[in-house]
């Protein structure tokens, strides 16, 4: 009977596993999103400790999804940005998107979605002189 006990209470007392260090940083990385810090301040925002995580483990699909729903917040807010007619401010956003991923194929259409509202208000405000 007090074996029993000796080995519950050796179990309580063992050292825990060092955690793991890239889902550490994963956490961080998600924790940082959540917060809006994408891109900065620097070394601690989403992208930079997403991108750490891929230096420890390529290819790792929560730190490709993370990097991805950062190009997503980035090009929301350029959205957002241009509908509110805030064009240089969503220009600013997308351009951090493609900064991020240069491939991304929605990219191009939200750039296109600033001139377009752009130039709709140049020619429903023509200059005059």
């Amino acid at each position: 009977m007090l074996a029993g006990c000796a080995t519950a209470a050796t179990a309580r007392s063992a050292p825990k596993p060092a955690p793991d260090p890239v889902n550490l940083l994963l956490d961080q990385a998600d924790a940082a999103f959540d917060q809006d810090q994408l891109t900065t301040p620097a070394d601690q925002n989403a992208f930079d400790l997403y991108q750490r995580a891929l230096e420890l483990s390529p290819g790792n699909s929560r730190a490709l999804t993370g990097i991805s729903n950062i190009v997503e917040q980035y090009l929301s807010w350029a959205i957002g940005n241009t509908q509110r007619g805030n064009h240089r401010r969503a220009r600013h956003y997308a351009s951090k998107a493609q900064n991020i991923d240069p491939e991304h194929p929605s990219i191009e259409a939200v750039f296109r979605m600033i001139n377009d509202r752009e130039d709709a208000i140049t020619r429903a405000f023509p200059w005059t002189r």
